[in-house]
């Protein structure tokens, strides 16, 4: 009798439980499942699989369920197996099988024992007494409920305390007072729904958890989704910065192989002017400069007249010509100074300003600061015409009386500075918009140098010319 009326209670309260356990939750359980590996979550899930098909489609249950007995075996999970006797018993029940569900039961205690695994135990004693009640034998399940409520103290287990409490209670109630029937089946209908109540809990927790895990998902792909992005920006970022250093590479090279082809061109041009100028020195040194020392020895035979002496144009002729002789052999230097060769670019310079004369109205002063250095011969004769074509045309047209030249040498860097007491820049419209200052800055610039001119100096012209000289000294 009681028996039966515990399995009605029972099969309504698994009925109300599946009945909760939707389809959409059946799915989702099913999918992760597929999705997991052999792994102890997949074994609890299997089970819980299995159950949400009780009452509904009991062989579909047994089947989730064995699956899960199955791989516990293969892993060698022992409260997995023990787990299968809980889950397993309600399909013997509803099949009607109590023996093989006590068996199955009596078989999980002792794993549960094995694995000194006081929870397994206690609820395991538990469905032991419950099936106890199914087959008319209330002593037995009184013993088995005494053993659940023992454990659910020894675990401070208050509600399962209560639970075990109330239902060993009803039972031992019904064993000493047969004529309380009414009162012993309004207990075993509040075990029945208390199981029922159970059931539903764990169901929600069931329902929790796959909600949970649900969210849990969705944070990873939006976390991925943001990585994925992040790594997309970086991408693109890394690229576009790629391919402006390759442009800007690029760019170098052609910037480089047209300075390099500006030098050459420079150097070609420098090389033919040179040959020109060492041309003209000689013929100046050897003809002119010949011719004219042969007519200064004709009028040194002549200063023997003593009428001549006395004569005021035998006398001017006789310095002119001396003047001549002068402005041949400076012109010839000039030309071709043998000094830049000989001493360096500093005594050239130095020499340079020293006989420099506008009429002998500008007087240039050189200074030099820095160790003295040699460089690459065409370097230093390239530095020393330009500095001697700026020197020209700044005293042709500044009409200054004065002027400083000043060359400093560092470790990378040479710089010359001239400065005047001249008009200004400013107004010298020949040299602003003329050719040959802009040729000037092209020659510069090939050099790998710049120049500067002080368009603000009101009281006279400065201009500065740096060259970078890493690398060019003559003994590299």
């Amino acid at each position: 009798m009681y028996g039966k009326l515990f399995l009605l209670l029972c099969g309504l309260a698994v009925s109300i439980a599946g009945t909760a356990q939707t389809d959409v939750q059946q799915d989702s359980l099913y999918q992760r499942v597929r999705q997991l590996p052999p792994s102890l979550e997949k074994v609890q899930l299997l089970y819980q699989l299995g159950e949400s098909y009780v009452p509904g489609n009991i062989n579909v249950a047994g089947k989730f369920m064995r699956d899960g007995l199955n791989l516990s075996i293969q892993l060698g999970y022992y409260k997995g197996i023990a787990d299968f006797t809980g889950y397993y018993r309600y399909w013997y029940d509803i099949k009607g099988d109590y023996v093989a569900a006590l068996y199955l039961l009596h078989q999980g205690d002792k794993l549960y024992q094995y694995l000194r695994d006081t929870s397994g135990s206690m609820l395991c004693n538990a469905g032991l007494g419950e099936e106890y009640l199914m087959v008319n034998n209330p002593e037995a399940a009184a013993v088995y409920y005494q053993k659940a409520l023992q454990l659910a103290q020894l675990l401070g287990d208050s509600i399962h305390t209560v639970i075990w409490g109330g239902r060993l209670q009803a039972i031992q109630s019904e064993l000493h007072d047969s004529l309380a029937g009414n009162a012993t089946r309004s207990r075993l209908q509040l075990m029945a729904l208390q199981d029922a109540a159970q059931k539903e809990e764990k169901l929600q927790a069931a329902q929790q958890i796959a909600r949970l895990h649900a969210h849990l998902q969705l944070q990873q792909r939006w976390g991925l989704g943001i990585i994925v992005l992040i790594l997309l920006v970086l991408i693109t970022y890394v690229y576009r910065r790629w391919r402006k250093e390759q442009e800007w590479q690029q760019r170098r090279i052609v910037e480089v192989v047209e300075t390099e082809r500006t030098i050459h061109m420079q150097e070609a041009m420098l090389q033919g002017e040179e040959r020109e100028r060492r041309r003209l020195s000689k013929e100046l040194q050897e003809k002119v400069g010949g011719l004219l020392s042969a007519v200064k020895k004709h009028f040194s035979k002549l200063q023997q007249e003593e009428a001549l002496l006395s004569t005021t144009s035998f006398l001017d002729a006789m310095q002119l010509l001396d003047h001549a002789t002068e402005e041949v052999m400076r012109t010839a230097d000039q030309l071709k100074p043998e000094i830049l060769s000989r001493m360096g670019l500093s005594e050239a310079l130095g020499f340079y300003c020293r006989n420099v004369s506008y009429s002998r109205k500008l007087q240039i002063t050189y200074c030099h600061q820095g160790e003295m250095k040699r460089y690459k011969a065409g370097f230093e004769l390239s530095v020393y015409r330009i500095a001697q074509e700026l020197i020209n045309n700044l005293a042709r047209h500044s009409r200054a009386s004065a002027a400083l030249v000043q060359l400093s040498e560092h470790p990378e860097r040479l710089t010359i500075t001239i400065e005047d007491n001249g008009i200004g820049f400013q107004h010298q419209p020949e040299l602003q918009h003329g050719t040959a200052l802009k040729h000037l800055y092209h020659r510069i610039k090939a050099l790998n140098g710049d120049l500067e001119i002080d368009i603000n100096a009101g009281r006279g012209t400065m201009a500065s010319i740096a060259f970078n000289v890493g690398g060019i000294d003559s003994s590299t």
